[in-house]
């Protein structure tokens, strides 16, 4: 090789090395750049949050595609520590829990310890669903896809609902605006709609958690039907996304107690109105106290085998004016007004505490030999011109025929069934006196 090739050969290294090491550079200087503006928005993001004087109102939708719709939670950060309000609990109740704001992929919003009135909806349902894993489809770790001093986007990393947070303006307290919420959705209890566009029926709508199914005509006279999400708001509602129907599009409405109607206030859709429906044979708050005929059937202990039975009993109001006390079986039980149907609902409870063990007033499936002590099983009203029954309210796979005062060793989910002191089944109640 001459002195001429070597020259080349080196010089060729050399630029390979310079190019080599400009690579590396450059790489680097991107990497560094990334982390830097990942970290400078953590920072920002950290304290927009903690910017706001009254704290956030978070719209937190549940559920996969929004299945069960929104509430409303508020939320004030520190730096370190959250304090939550929801509708779902008592308007002055708040909870304290850890947050975190940090970079994975994007920057990211976590509450970080438990907290109920957000964790609730991401936790395993256990027996009442289908899935014992199974969740109500509630985020408790978000993206924050877009932030400012008024209004902060997220998306729910697993189940990619978007939620939006609006800072709180200061001219109301938590509570008030959180007793409004609850004022709209206490007048608004109507299980169903009837969507009206400038006074004309259009279509009906059924509440199913916080969503509508919206059933309507177009102008051919063809059924469409479709899910609407939606939640209160402190003077009515608002759909997650705004719909369009007969050539009107709505999102936003503000309840008239007067009209019992929420009305559109969206430009061009001020004649749409979803006016309450009140279900076949509603009755109010005040017609249920009195005495009772309770017909029954009760498991005998010898024989094993249901009796007939029958036996005077009362229901009184309760001081809340939400419920009534049913007395004259061996424990008092809590029997709640189920306001939207007008009628009645009973659930598992706790009754008392005993030597060695608890009195549960437990669900009883007689057929397939269940005892159910979840709250959302239970039994409602289902009256006709013999009496009053209680019937399944069709949240278990199975069929809930009466209740049992069952005892447990302990108040946890999976406490140890005991035995009974009774157990009753087919209920039906037929009112002889009225109470004052």
């Amino acid at each position: 090789m001459t002195m001429k090739n070597i020259t080349i050969y080196l010089l060729l290294a050399l630029a390979c090395l310079g190019l080599q090491s400009c690579l590396f550079q450059e790489e680097n200087y991107f990497d560094d750049s990334s982390a830097n503006r990942a970290t400078a928005d953590v920072n920002r993001c950290s304290e927009l949050l903690k910017a706001a004087p009254n704290g956030w109102v978070m719209e937190y939708y549940i559920g996969k595609d929004y299945s069960l719709g929104g509430i409303t939670l508020l939320c004030r950060f520190d730096g370190q520590r959250v304090t939550m309000a929801s509708q779902m609990s008592e308007a002055d109740e708040t909870v304290s829990s850890l947050y975190s704001v940090k970079s994975e992929q994007a920057t990211m919003l976590s509450f970080d310890t438990y907290n109920y009135l957000v964790h609730y909806f991401g936790q395993p349902q256990g027996s009442m669903s289908d899935d014992p894993n199974g969740t109500l489809g509630g985020d408790y770790e978000f993206i924050i896809s877009s932030a400012s001093a008024e209004r902060i986007e997220l998306k729910g990393k697993k189940y990619g609902n978007r939620i939006v947070m609006k800072a709180l303006t200061e001219d109301q307290t938590w509570k008030q605006y959180l007793t409004k919420i609850k004022k709209v959705e206490d007048d608004a209890f109507f299980y169903e709609y009837d969507l009206l566009m400038d006074g004309l029926y259009t279509g009906q709508m059924i509440r199913s958690n916080y969503t509508f199914i919206v059933t309507y005509y177009d102008e051919i006279g063809k059924v469409h039907q479709k899910t609407v999400p939606f939640m209160f708001t402190a003077d009515g509602l608002r759909f997650h996304e705004p719909v369009t129907i007969d050539g009107q599009t709505m999102q936003n409405f503000v309840w008239k107690n007067e009209l019992i109607s929420f009305v559109c206030t969206d430009e061009g859709a001020t004649g749409v109105k979803l006016a309450g429906v009140y279900t076949a044979g509603y009755q109010s708050y005040d017609y249920y106290p009195g005495t009772y005929q309770m017909d029954f059937y009760r498991l005998d202990d010898e024989t094993g085998q249901l009796e007939v039975a029958s036996q005077e009993v009362r229901l009184l109001k309760n001081e809340d004016g939400k419920s009534y006390w049913l007395k004259g079986l061996e424990y008092d039980i809590l029997v709640m007004y189920d306001k939207p149907r007008g009628g009645l609902s009973v659930s598992p409870q706790l009754l008392e505490k005993v030597q060695g063990g608890y009195v549960y007033l437990a669900m009883w499936d007689v057929m397939n030999d269940y005892v159910l002590r979840n709250k959302s099983i239970g039994l409602i009203s289902y009256a006709t011109t013999n009496g009053i029954y209680l019937v399944d309210n069709g949240v278990w796979m199975g069929e809930v025929s009466g209740f049992i005062f069952g005892v447990y060793n302990s108040q946890e989910e999976d406490a140890a069934f005991i035995g009974y002191t009774d157990a009753v089944a087919s209920i039906r109640l037929v009112k002889k006196t009225i109470e004052e």
